[in-house]
């Protein structure tokens, strides 16, 4: 009795041994299957991270298109404005130029007609005179004679002023070409030097850029390096709280310990990962700081380098219309020297004729008279020639008046059409990067909805197979407690797991109302970017 009592205490010992040999093995396989859960879920929350940033980054894209919007306005804006300023400056110079030729030539009319007028009166007077002294031939050709020289004296002293006229003119084309010639030096050192100011402001933009990129580059690795260790240390927490609930006391003791240290490495990694944020932050921004300045100063150097072209240009084109105005009023003082010296040899000739003619002075004094009509003629018709260039200068002013304002209105609708063909082309840039950030926004979102639908199954999973360990677990008759505890263990993570999905729920749908938001945000920018 005894050994049959043996024999059925060691089966059933066998028995028992068995139950929990297959225990363990289902213990083994569950777990290895939660490990593998574990690491889809990391890898569906890390997706669903990816997701996120990769959402925010084109609302960042979305947000700087906007910013640069309004800064090619008020860069348009401005070169529209200094192309205005340009046009009205040179339509200035334009002016002030025709009105000192005008008022040159205004000039030399009047001078002309005064001449013609003075040359009217002294015909006149010897006109005058022949006529008076008829009776005394003597005493008329002592008149004639003084009178002559006094018409040659008058003539001579213009051909001397005439002189000195040109030889003045000729003094101040040579001042005024060399004092010409040193401002457009002046002025073309000044562009060569602006140039050399230029690159060297682009060298230092593209190596404070490259100096960005490195820094972003250094930073970002270290702060996945940090958050690497965060995940770690979040993993070997669950780890001990897995034990600290499955384990016997030692290993729950140990597992407390283990806790108790990685939450205070995983607060000194998450004030490090905070702390080296916070630094990567202030160091993008110092070196957006830093080249905004710079991009500011080749902005103002390319304005300065315009500036001085308008001016070389200005001082090359003003030289060569004082050249060309020179050269016509030397032109202009020979051709009056020239008249003056034939009308000298003129009035010679004509009182040597008196002289040899005396003797028949009645015919003397009647040519005498014709020639005096001749010049009072062709002084009248000298005086109404210079009244009809004074009227044509007039005429040619209200022209020059006329098509001064007509080009400049051409020249503001030519820059009136250039800047919106410009604003044209960056709408139609701006408006695909646009839409490209709008589908990137929206694969973000397809991403994060099939990412919790993968969290969904995989919780729905881990239900089903803690109900089928609780199954297993109590089939076994020298085991029900154990298995009893298992069941209740089922039940509890079943609760735990349905809060959860709940909650992921809630979440869920929280963060579609979010982004279904963001979307609408976006899809109004895009719209107002169309209607600017």
């Amino acid at each position: 009795m005894i050994e049959e009592n043996e024999k059925e205490i060691k089966k059933a010992q066998e028995k028992i041994q068995e139950l929990n040999d297959i225990q363990n093995a289902q213990d083994t396989q569950w777990n290895l299957k939660a490990t593998q859960r574990d690491e889809q879920i990391r890898m569906a929350l890390q997706n669903l991270k990816d997701a996120h940033e990769n959402k925010k980054a084109n609302e960042d894209i979305l947000r700087t298109l906007e910013t640069k919007r309004v800064e090619e306005e008020e860069q348009r804006a401005k070169k529209f404005e200094n192309a205005l300023e340009d046009i009205q400056r040179a339509h200035d110079e334009i002016k002030n130029t025709q009105k000192l030729e005008r008022d040159k030539n205004v000039q030399s009319a009047e001078e002309e007609l005064r001449k013609a007028q003075e040359i009217q009166k002294v015909q006149e007077a010897i006109q005058s005179s022949l006529v008076d002294q008829s009776d005394k031939a003597v005493e008329q050709k002592i008149q004639d004679e003084r009178q002559t020289a006094k018409d040659i004296q008058i003539i001579e002293t213009m051909i001397e002023t005439a002189n000195n006229n040109v030889k003045k003119i000729q003094k101040n084309q040579e001042s005024q070409s060399i004092q010409r010639s040193e401002n457009i030096k002046t002025a073309m050192a000044n562009i060569a030097k602006t140039q050399e100011n230029q690159i060297a402001q682009d060298r230092e933009l593209k190596a404070l850029e490259l100096q960005k990129a490195q820094a972003e580059k250094q930073m970002s690795s270290r702060i996945d390096k940090v958050q690497e260790a965060i995940q770690k240390t979040n993993e070997e927490i669950k780890t001990a709280q897995e034990i600290l609930k499955n384990g016997n006391s030692q290993a729950k003791r140990k597992a407390a310990e283990t806790i108790q240290e990685a939450t205070k490495n995983l607060e000194t990694q998450e004030q490090s990962l905070r702390n080296l944020i916070k630094q990567r932050n202030q160091e993008q921004a110092q070196f957006a700081q830093k080249i905004e300045t710079v991009k500011e100063e080749l902005h103002k150097s390319q304005e300065q380098l315009t500036a001085q072209q308008v001016i070389l240009k200005n001082l090359q084109d003003l030289k060569t219309q004082e050249e060309i105005q020179s050269s016509k009023d030397i032109q202009n003082a020979r051709e009056t020297i020239e008249t003056f010296e034939q009308k000298i040899a003129e009035a010679r000739g004509l009182l040597n004729l008196r002289n040899i003619q005396r003797a028949e002075e009645e015919t003397v004094r009647d040519l005498q008279l014709s020639q005096s009509r001749v010049e009072i003629q062709r002084a009248q018709a000298t005086q109404r020639a210079q009244i009809d260039i004074l009227e044509a200068l007039e005429i040619q002013e209200a022209q020059q008046e006329l098509q001064r304002d007509k080009d400049m209105e051409n020249a503001i609708a030519q820059i009136r059409k250039e800047q919106e063909e410009i604003k044209t082309a960056q709408d139609v840039a701006r408006t695909q990067e646009t839409q490209k950030a709008q589908e990137e926004i929206q694969k973000a979102l397809q991403l994060i909805e099939a990412q919790d639908e993968i969290l969904q199954s995989l919780s729905n999973a881990e239900v089903e197979q803690a109900i089928q360990r609780a199954q297993e677990t109590s089939q076994s008759t020298q085991d029900i407690e154990r298995a009893q505890e298992t069941i209740r263990t089922a039940e509890e993570a079943i609760r735990n797991i349905q809060e959860i999905q709940n909650s992921q729920n809630d979440r869920r749908a929280q963060v579609l109302q979010t982004l279904q938001q963001e979307i609408q945000n976006a899809q109004r920018e895009i719209q107002r970017f169309e209607d600017c």
